[in-house]
């Protein structure tokens, strides 16, 4: 059956002294120009008091769907409501929302409605404005308005329709200054995942705000920071920080740690600040100690990576021991690993499988500390797909020697498809690559310079030719 107005089946409008009392607003979404007539008559009606409150003409004089809902005729979605000073506006909307939510769908029956409520909030806002006089201070009303902005991008990018009881907590995230990409993982970790640790919506909302105002005061975070730090690991909520994350920096404050580099620390891992002080972190700064590093450097070789600390402490040592095997003294080791300590932490069998490359192409021991110093993420690299790859292309085609590549190593965490192919094809086609043409500067800068310092073009030219030829090679790679 149909619905009928929530105040009855007849909301009447005031008399005509009313009317001019009472500030009226159309609010209309998507109005179809076609309706303009039957607005007019609306208008009329109304003005002789004898009409109803009707949301975009969906309900007649007696709270039922009108012949134009029920035929279907309208071509946009609308609803069009009548504001007399709020009464029963938005649950007339909600009826409305109801008859047509099966065709339309329950996303856009959701944007109607919050659409609805802001409207009428803010219409009976400026009503109260005027009945206080211009003098009168007015009341702060543009939390619920901007949370009914977020709730709709937020439903837009969940998916589907938020519970009401979820608002209060992701009102919280938004008054630190959370943004909607953060809020809407939040919000789709809440709804869909399996983990109850990771589902931090369910705090109580003064506990919540507690929690994420301790975090803002100990870190130098901006609201977004402190969101992907509690999306990247949300369980630093699901405790007090002041009996869990407090004792860690209070811990690497006496180990020299500045609250800046607890900030960057903070960012790149959040999950670090549940390591255990006394099993974790106390064993980890010991190995460094061994290993000749000195305590002043510990918070950079921290910053660097804080994913070393999950390491185990005998894999760290295999791969310091090997390092050293492979032409490494305990100095340049020292240098290296503050410099680069993720190479701590990577596969040692990987390492040995690139190190035999290394030494069957002909490098030899101070060539491979020199490339593997100054490019340590070569033993985060495929060997089968990316490494041999490059060495081909270099050696047989640029007519590079394995010295100049271990001497600039660089190149070789370039892109050989995005990067080194397409500006050699590009050079080839100028005419202005030679056999002879090592220099290393035409890979490592920037496409603006490449163009105009190189290849002696617009960077347009360069660019509109790039996307062609990347094109191309991925058809070419599709018909293979």
């Amino acid at each position: 059956p149909p619905p009928s107005c929530p105040n009855g089946p007849v909301s009447r409008v005031p008399g005509s002294q009313e009317l001019g009392q009472v500030k009226q607003k159309k609010v209309l979404v998507g109005v179809d120009e076609a309706r303009a007539d039957e607005e007019r008559w609306e208008r009329s009606l109304m003005k002789s008091g004898l009409g109803t409150v009707r949301p975009g003409g969906s309900l007649n004089r007696l709270g039922r769907p009108s012949s134009s809902l029920r035929r279907g005729t309208s071509g946009t979605w609308r609803i069009g409501v009548q504001q007399v000073y709020g009464e029963g506006l938005v649950a007339c909307a909600r009826s409305v929302a109801r008859v047509q939510g099966g065709r339309r769908g329950p996303l856009r029956v959701a944007r109607a409605i919050r659409g609805a409520e802001a409207e009428t909030a803010e219409t009976a806002s400026q009503v109260d404005d005027a009945d206080r006089g211009s003098g009168s201070p007015a009341p702060t009303s543009a939390a619920p308005l901007l949370l009914n902005g977020v709730r709709l991008q937020i439903e837009e990018e969940v998916g589907q329709i938020l519970p009401d009881h979820l608002l209060p907590q992701l009102a919280c995230f938004a008054s630190f200054g959370v943004e909607v990409p953060e809020l809407s993982k939040l919000s789709r970790m809440q709804l869909t995942s399996k983990d109850a640790k990771g589902k931090v919506l369910k705090i109580p909302e003064d506990v919540l705000r507690e929690r994420l105002a301790w975090y803002d005061s100990c870190f130098d975070l901006t609201g977004k920071e402190l969101g992907k730090a509690v999306c990247r690991d949300p369980r630093i909520l699901q405790c007090s920080p002041e009996t869990t994350t407090a004792k860690r920096v209070q811990y690497l404050t006496r180990r020299g740690v500045d609250k800046q580099q607890l900030t960057k620390v903070f960012k790149k891992s959040p999950q670090f600040f549940r390591l255990d002080v006394t099993k974790s972190m106390e064993p980890r700064f010991t190995f460094f100690e061994q290993l000749g590093i000195p305590k002043a450097m510990h918070p950079a070789l921290l910053v660097k990576d804080p994913a070393i600390m999950n390491r185990s402490i005998t894999s760290m040592e295999e791969n310091a021991l090997f390092l050293l095997e492979i032409g490494f003294d305990p100095p340049s080791l020292q240098l290296v690993l503050v410099k680069h300590p993720s190479l701590l932490r990577y596969n040692r069998k990987s390492m040995k499988k690139i190190v035999y490359f290394f030494s069957k192409l002909g490098i030899t021991k101070n060539e491979r500390v020199v490339l593997i110093s100054r490019l340590p993420q070569v033993f985060s690299m495929s060997l089968e797909k990316n490494l041999m790859a490059k060495f081909s292309y270099f050696c047989r085609t640029l007519n590079w020697s394995v010295h100049d590549l271990s001497m600039s190593p660089q190149v070789l965490s370039l892109s050989l498809k995005g990067r080194i192919l397409g500006r050699h094809q590009f050079l080839v086609q100028k005419g202005l690559f030679d056999k002879d043409f090592k220099r290393r500067r035409w890979l490592l800068v920037t496409d603006d310079d490449f163009a105009r310092t190189i290849a002696k073009c617009e960077p347009e030219e360069y660019k509109k030719f790039l996307k062609k030829f990347v094109k191309s090679t991925k058809a070419r790679e599709g018909a293979a």
